[in-house]
């Protein structure tokens, strides 16, 4: 996942710069403010200040890559900790879009319950954010039920079933990051860019989005 981390933060400042001259030469940049949050998620084998790290939402790219800048991989053992990811997301305000970048599934139930065990549930029930166990299954249903598509983008193969899964069950879009490629980059940058344009102004945005960005 430190390829990835590098990658997003490249494309940070370039997603900003694109969807505002759009948005402007629509003439919605007054009226539709686009914010970003990024929140990295581990595993329940790493302390619980590690386990979820949000950033502010932001309008300033700068603080984003700041925050990016601070991340370090760690945690790994297998299936990852993405529901808690999720949980964060239904317990923000006014989100419109999830968009969900990594390199593996979420914990199935079993292994939400067994890896909380590692430390134990006393030491989780110190955090209120993580007190109550939770499972992807379930955070991607009230997302679904609240309307609030998860775009996901995968970069492993092993990833496949759970990303195409967690777009189509919320009504989001599901593909694949080569982040072997050199273009990479520039495909994240279009993607996250068309995502936030679509949510704002719809398909119209985005061909336009397309038209000057993507020759």
């Amino acid at each position: 996942m430190s390829t990835s981390l590098k990658k997003t933060t490249q494309v940070i400042g370039t997603v900003f710069e694109r969807t505002e001259k759009i948005l402007d030469d629509a003439g919605l940049l007054g009226n539709s403010d686009v914010a970003m949050q990024l929140a990295a998620y581990r595993n329940y084998n790493v302390d619980a200040d590690q386990l979820l790290q949000v950033s502010g939402w932001e309008q300033n790219p700068l603080a984003l890559r700041q925050f990016l800048f601070g991340l370090k991989v760690n945690g790994g053992w297998g299936n990852e900790a993405i529901e808690v990811a999720l949980h964060r997301a239904n317990t923000e305000k006014d989100v419109s879009q999830v968009i969900l970048i990594g390199d593996a599934p979420a914990n199935s139930p079993d292994e939400v319950a067994s890896k909380r065990n590692s430390k134990g549930e006393r030491y989780w029930s110190k955090f209120p954010e993580f007190a109550k166990s939770t499972t992807a299954a379930a955070e991607l249903q009230k997302l679904k039920e609240k309307g609030i598509p998860v775009h996901a983008f995968f970069i492993d193969p092993r990833a496949k079933n759970f990303f195409r899964h967690a777009a189509q069950m919320t009504g989001g879009r599901c593909e694949f990051l080569d982040i072997e490629k050199a273009s990479r980059a520039d495909q994240l940058t279009n993607l996250v860019s068309e995502e936030l344009l679509r949510r704002v102004g719809g398909d119209d945005l985005v061909n336009t989005y397309r038209a000057t960005f993507c020759k």
